[in-house]
């Protein structure tokens, strides 16, 4: 009598086997070792997920211990093996935390170009790309220079040029930028009048001592001076415009004004003033201001220059030396902002010019905090 080997439950139909990609025929006994063949390659496969998941998570770890290690590297670079064995670590962490305590303020000095509201009604990007310069060099204080403006206008008129740029820089930053300008025109330009203009950002943490005045001399364009301070740095900057050096009939020559201007940074004695800075527009002639003191530099070198076409050094930087070595940090000429087809020269001929000046915040008295807090719990 004949037996037959009975079909597994679920497999009386033809069936695709997994573990061999084929088709299974009805009553196929093979089928039981295709099953084997597909529970085994599966467990396998599980296996090497395991290990590969464990492998992927020590290489982690031990890029995760490089990292740390490198940390740990550069904090004892910066404070020294012999800072670590001396166990003079507190000193290495009051050094790190004084030169926290050493900030900076962005000064600078631009040339814009006979900019006044006729001049940025004909041409009505150039108000908007001065206004990106200055934002986008974070500078905290400015002085301007050929800011003119018509008699018919006034300088201090919301119509004017300069205080539709301060509604702009207001406008496109999260600062309140504050203008301040000499009541009467210093000088001509372009068959207009000029005015000595400072303008600055009030969260920089600025004050201003003094109103703008203007510097008594026989100049073509009067200085103006204005007193600032700001944390334990108190300091007084002179915007110059100078005219053009060589000889003009009727007119004195730019070296002759240079010999004016020092005496605008000494004192009744004769001695040179370390908090004055001087700045602006020295048209080709900042080095000569050392002829007559050597107590002052100009922090721009003989090959940085200032202009767009990138041939001349027309403005400048001037500092006391003293002040140079206790206060300078950096400094540098910027690009001037630009859109579409409108280039560099098209805005104004100079550059803006800028130092990075330290300063340390003014120390409070922990005391009287005390006393202040303790009264208002009383």
């Amino acid at each position: 009598m004949e037996t037959s080997t009975p079909a597994r439950k679920g497999r009386d139909k033809e069936w695709f086997c997994n573990a061999c990609g084929t088709v299974v025929g009805k009553g196929d006994d093979d089928h039981k070792k295709h099953d084997v063949v597909e529970r085994a390659n599966s467990d396998i496969l599980s296996s090497e997920i395991a290990q590969l998941e464990k492998h992927l998570y020590n290489i982690k770890m031990v890029a995760k211990k490089n990292e740390m290690d490198n940390l740990m590297d550069q904090f004892k670079t910066a404070l020294s093996f012999e800072d670590l064995e001396n166990g003079s670590l507190n000193e290495s962490i009051r050094s790190l935390k004084e030169d926290e305590n050493n900030r900076t303020i962005k000064v600078a000095t631009w040339n814009v170009k006979n900019f006044s509201s006729k001049k940025i009604h004909d041409e009505s990007n150039k108000i908007s790309l001065v206004c990106a310069t200055i934002l986008a060099e974070n500078f905290d204080l400015i002085a301007l220079q050929e800011v003119g403006e018509s008699r018919s206008v006034g300088i201090n008129s919301k119509n004017s040029a300069i205080s539709k740029l301060q509604v702009m820089l207001n406008e496109n930053s999260q600062d309140q930028w504050i203008v301040c300008t000499t009541e009467t025109h210093i000088g001509k330009i372009y068959q207009g009048f000029t005015y000595g203009v400072f303008l600055w950002r009030n969260s920089s943490g600025i004050e201003i001592n003094s109103t703008v005045a203007t510097l008594e001399g026989d100049y073509s364009r009067q200085p103006v001076t204005i007193t600032c301070t700001v944390g334990d740095f108190v300091f007084s900057l002179v915007s110059v415009h100078l005219k053009e050096q060589g000889d003009i009939p009727g007119k004195k020559k730019n070296i002759e004004e240079i010999a004016i201007l020092h005496r605008l940074v000494t004192d009744f004695n004769g001695k040179v003033k370390p908090d004055s800075i001087l700045l602006g527009h020295f048209n080709n002639y900042v080095p000569s201001i050392a002829e007559y003191s050597e107590e002052y530099q100009n922090v721009l070198g003989p090959n940085e220059y200032t202009n767009t076409a990138n041939d001349s050094c027309y403005d400048g930087i001037i500092m006391h030396k003293t002040m140079k070595n206790e206060r300078y940090s950096k400094h540098g000429v910027s690009e001037i902002q630009t859109e579409d087809a409108i280039e560099e020269s098209d805005v104004s001929c100079h550059r803006p010019v800028w130092v990075e000046l330290k300063y340390k915040p003014k120390e409070t008295d922990e005391t009287e905090e005390t006393e202040s807090e303790q009264k208002k719990q009383q």
